[in-house]
């Protein structure tokens, strides 16, 4: 009987010693740092070519985007009146008509005491014309009536030199008016459109997908819905704000038509990032015409 042979015990695996790096230690700050740089690189390109072609399509995206603002402000009054047994379309055209009186009594009460303040700032203008050749002549510069008339002078040959160039941008100008004209009609029909048959297109939409597909779209349509009436309502009361807030301080320096300035201030609220300057612009002037250069500068502060 031949003795058995005891199996040496297991020797336990050693690791392999640590290599050392190829190249140089990166420092974690920097890894980060870099990583994060090229993503914002890749997202400063992408909006790039996002605000490109918005502004190549501007006369397409305009018109569709403004309807939903004005459908967030129209559509719950149609929806009120639908609720007490008015049709779609008669529901639909006294909302549209409402809002139309709305905006022709805001023109009414805005225009005339503006056009008022028209001769008033010409006439302030012309004064302030000789009030400036009054202090270049007499004031620190001490320049003589010669000296004056010459630049004078000077300035409107300059003009002339550069009139093709001031046509040029009169051309642009109408050409902006243009498509500003073509986009508000087609902003307008698309908001009547929404506004009447919000309930069918979203029903049209929703009978192309799935089940499964039509709760998410039913849950993304309400939050986005609550967001835009979230916005619009925001926007409504910075504008009511900004609008008291003029009609203050206007009134504190004794500027005449505090009213048509702050409307004036309430509507141009929708469109933040022209607000402060159309409506404190269009504040300055009447303030330079009927108060002078001293209140003028207050409003714009």
């Amino acid at each position: 009987m031949t003795p058995s042979i005891a199996s040496p015990p297991p020797q336990e695996a050693t690791p392999p010693p640590d290599r050392p790096p190829s190249g140089p230690a990166v420092p974690a700050w920097l890894a980060i740092a870099s990583a994060a740089g090229w993503r914002l690189l890749v997202m400063a390109a992408a909006a790039f070519v996002v605000l490109t072609v918005a502004r190549r399509l501007s006369l397409v995206l305009v018109p569709a985007t403004i309807p939903l603002l004005a459908t967030a402000i129209l559509l719950p009054p149609k929806q009120w009146l639908t609720r007490r047994g008015l049709p779609d379309l008669p529901a639909t055209l006294v909302t549209f008509g409402c809002a139309v009186a709305v905006g022709a009594l805001g023109a009414a009460v805005i225009v005339p005491p503006l056009a008022g303040e028209a001769l008033a700032l010409r006439t302030s203008l012309a004064a302030s014309v000789v009030e400036i050749r009054r202090w270049l002549i007499e004031g620190p510069a001490s320049l003589s009536p010669a000296q004056v008339d010459q630049g004078s002078a000077l300035a409107r040959d300059e003009s002339g030199r550069h009139a093709g160039a001031i046509l040029h941008g009169a051309l642009d100008r109408a050409t902006i008016a243009v498509e500003v004209s073509i986009s508000a009609v087609l902003a307008g029909i698309l908001a009547f459109v929404i506004v009447k048959d919000a309930a069918a297109i979203v029903g049209g939409v929703t009978r192309l997908l799935t089940e499964r597909q039509q709760r998410h779209a039913e849950a993304l349509r309400l939050r986005v819905w609550t967001t835009l009436c979230g916005y619009v309502r925001g926007v409504a009361v910075n504008a009511s704000v900004n609008a008291a807030l003029m009609a203050a301080g206007l009134t504190a320096l004794s500027v005449p038509a505090v009213l048509p300035l702050a409307l004036i201030t309430f509507a141009t609220g929708f469109f933040p990032m022209v607000s402060a300057f159309v409506a404190g612009a269009v504040a300055a002037l009447v303030a330079l015409a009927a108060a002078g250069p001293e209140t003028t500068a207050l409003v714009i502060g």
